[in-house]
């Protein structure tokens, strides 16, 4: 799996200050989003939508989220997966 640089940088932007923010996806979305440009954001959705459709194990998406330069733990696999989603969809509204 090739996860795309465009990707791995608005993960980048999730550091351990974002942490507190574990409990409000929505806002962690917003942060990994809020400089991305078109092209970027359409990367990383069409990558999103790959993965999401085609079912990955959970540790696909670990390998996904642990791509970039994060330091945050998520507290199930159902977690991350709709992080991925919810990211997907927003990726979505604002392509």
């Amino acid at each position: 799996m090739q996860i795309p640089k465009e990707l791995k940088a608005m993960l980048g932007r999730l550091d351990s200050n974002a942490e507190y923010l574990i409990d409000f996806p929505e806002e962690l979305v917003f942060r990994a989003l809020r400089t991305s440009n078109p092209i970027q954001r359409a990367v990383a959705k069409r990558f999103l939508d790959d993965l999401l459709n085609s079912t990955p194990s959970y540790q696909d998406l670990q390998k996904v989220w642990w791509s970039g330069p994060v330091e945050i733990i998520f507290k199930d696999e159902n977690y991350l997966r709709d992080f991925f989603k919810l990211m997907r969809d927003q990726l979505e509204t604002t392509t």
